[in-house]
């Protein structure tokens, strides 16, 4: 909605694909950009576990130049849920950087190894 040129807006962004009884409770995140992958640290706890989910971002004009008023689009691609995250580490992850995105491992609904 409008705004002015610079202004910063907050608005709800729709987490296009993600797993189905799995809570998002977002902590530290980290954007990686000559893959425009959004790596976040999700305490799922119960449902889903401790897990680094993994979105690919779409920016507003990335496509089309010009074009500000186009929505973000982020879409759910993978999870990152060892057992040592589950066993070891439950609410302590707190912030990551990622310094090379490596292809998605395989996984099955939910992030679960594959």
């Amino acid at each position: 909605e409008g705004g002015r040129e610079g202004e910063i807006r907050v608005a709800s962004i729709p987490l296009l694909d993600f797993p189905k009884g799995v809570a998002f409770h977002p902590h530290g995140m980290y954007y990686h950009r000559p893959t425009s992958k959004l790596f976040v640290i999700n305490h799922a706890y119960d449902k889903g576990g401790e897990r680094i989910d993994v979105f690919h971002l779409t920016l507003p004009g990335q496509f089309r130049p010009g074009r500000r008023g186009e929505p973000l689009h982020v879409r759910w691609v993978y999870a990152l849920a060892p057992p040592l995250f589950q066993a070891e580490s439950l609410g302590t992850l707190n912030d990551l950087v990622v310094l090379h995105a490596f292809p998605p491992p395989p996984v099955g609904e939910g992030g679960e190894e594959g």
